[in-house]
């Protein structure tokens, strides 16, 4: 396609009042058209930057402050975030009526932790770099939450970000996924402590779901079975992704079902 004609398909789309728009192209969003960037009637975005510039030289930069009143599902894979005039990292403040959001290979730029304020968010999944250098600028950065209608968190990296929040934030959070994909070295050591620190801030967890190698990173925290957790006592389901090359310590499901024995156990085989 010539670079020309997309602005003209984004122009023509917006004055015919759209609702749903995927994006997935080879350009800058700086080259889209302003129109999208305040249209009334999108209800559904999904964007997805150049994963080649986003690795290398150029970082496509979601913008702060757009103007889509009526958007409730938004999905953004390799863009950058970076500070408002406030200083703070909090694109989706403006957001209104947001109930899920999906944040893909995205990095945050000149700051610690990336801020998620939405009053009416119900689902967030935030899927992180797994596979470029560690000395890649932007890819590890904590998350904060302002989202106090916030139910189901999935969330697949390579670490454990630290996570923040108000303790009625975070309590309101039922069903939570967590898949890392680290390998078991000093990485995976460092963030084994963060791990078990969610589990005992996300206090009212109704289902949780684990890959096997979460389940090994948080056994690396240092005398686990010996700590005194007082988490998880909502549980109803516990479901743990496994292949057949990994076995489940019953000694972990026993730690994480500890105050919520009627818990319901899958072991899925992947």
């Amino acid at each position: 396609m010539k670079p020309t004609l997309l602005p003209r398909i984004i122009e023509y789309t917006v004055s015919h009042n759209v609702q749903h728009l995927i994006l997935d192209y080879t350009c800058h969003i700086e080259d889209f058209p302003s129109c999208i960037f305040s249209c009334r009637t999108l209800t559904s975005l999904n964007l997805s930057g150049f994963i080649y510039n986003a690795i290398l030289s150029h970082k496509p930069i979601f913008r702060n402050s757009l103007n889509l009143p009526a958007l409730t599902n938004l999905s953004l894979k390799y863009f950058g975030f970076c500070r408002g005039d406030d200083g703070c990292v909090e694109p989706f403040s403006t957001f209104k009526m947001l109930n899920s959001l999906v944040i893909d290979c995205c990095i945050v730029l000149d700051a610690q932790k990336l801020c998620i304020s939405s009053a009416k968010l119900v689902n967030l999944s935030i899927l992180m770099w797994d596979s470029v250098p560690e000395t890649y600028v932007g890819i590890y950065f904590g998350i904060e939450l302002y989202a106090p209608s916030l139910h189901t968190f999935a969330f697949t990296g390579r670490y454990t970000p630290k996570l923040f929040g108000s303790k009625s934030v975070l309590s309101s959070i039922k069903h939570v996924s967590i898949d890392l994909r680290c390998y078991l070295n000093l990485e995976s050591r460092e963030t084994s402590s963060i791990l078990l620190n969610w589990l005992v801030e996300l206090a009212n967890i109704e289902s949780l779901s684990f890959c096997s190698n979460t389940i090994k990173v948080l056994s690396l925290v240092p005398d686990l079975l010996k700590v005194e957790f007082h988490s998880l006592c909502t549980l109803k389901s516990l479901k743990i992704k496994t292949d057949r090359t990994s076995s489940i310590d019953d000694d972990m499901v026993g730690f994480l079902i500890q105050n919520s024995p009627s818990a319901k156990v899958d072991i899925i085989g992947l």
